[in-house]
């Protein structure tokens, strides 16, 4: 019984270990995520990989952002980083337009970027 109980906590261990492995470097997206799918539900009407179009191109969007947790906002709620920060309020400015605010998760929208950046 305890062989189990300690096998099951080193599986548990190694689970949890390769789940969060190049979270920080923002390299690891779930497998389970079609990002694609998402891109092109959520945002290729107005958004494509590597030009410019009705808003900006998504690859190497990270990069641009001075706090990837304020790109995350500005995603669900452009207007109210607009109010405040200038690299929103330049984007605003050059596309003549808000976008629309989403309801992706971090997870989701990082796998999107990924998916752009690949592109």
């Amino acid at each position: 019984m305890l062989k189990i109980k300690l096998l099951s906590g080193l599986v548990l261990l190694v689970a949890i270990i390769s789940c969060n492995s190049g979270e920080a470097s923002g390299k690891k997206i779930s497998s389970d995520i079609d990002a694609a799918g998402l891109f092109n539900t959520h945002c290729a009407s107005c958004h494509k990989c590597d030009v410019d179009f009705t808003g900006p191109a998504l690859k190497g969007a990270v990069s641009r952002w001075s706090d990837k947790n304020l790109l995350y906002e500005f995603m669900r709620n452009p207007m109210g980083v607009i109010q405040k920060d200038a690299y929103a309020q330049g984007l605003f400015n050059k596309y003549k337009a808000v976008m629309t605010p989403t309801t992706l998760s971090n997870e989701e929208i990082d796998a999107v970027l990924a998916h752009c950046n690949n592109q």
